[in-house]
């Protein structure tokens, strides 16, 4: 199954989204990374459901989320920061 990692504690995930959760999810993605684009803001990126390593101990997954300036392959690592002055 999916799981959270919180202060070193295990989390079952919820089941899957719901088909509505994940329509509303593209469109709010879709959104914002359209704007992102607009304003030409290359080092940020929308993202859904992407682990991000808060540390050794608490991993978690949002399911709407933008990242700036995070050149990780496989799971985010950075904490979030407001990069884009334009946006």
């Amino acid at each position: 199954g999916n799981w959270e990692l919180i202060e070193g504690y295990p989390i079952s995930m919820a089941p899957a989204a719901t088909k509505k959760h994940q329509i509303i999810s593209r469109e709010i993605i879709f959104q914002l990374q359209s704007n992102l684009d607009k304003n030409d803001c290359k080092e940020c990126e929308a993202f859904y459901e992407v682990d991000w390593k808060v540390d050794n101990q608490t991993v978690v997954r949002p399911d709407v989320l933008v990242v700036c300036n995070d050149n990780s392959t496989n799971y985010l690592i950075k904490t979030p920061k407001n990069y884009c002055r334009n946006y």
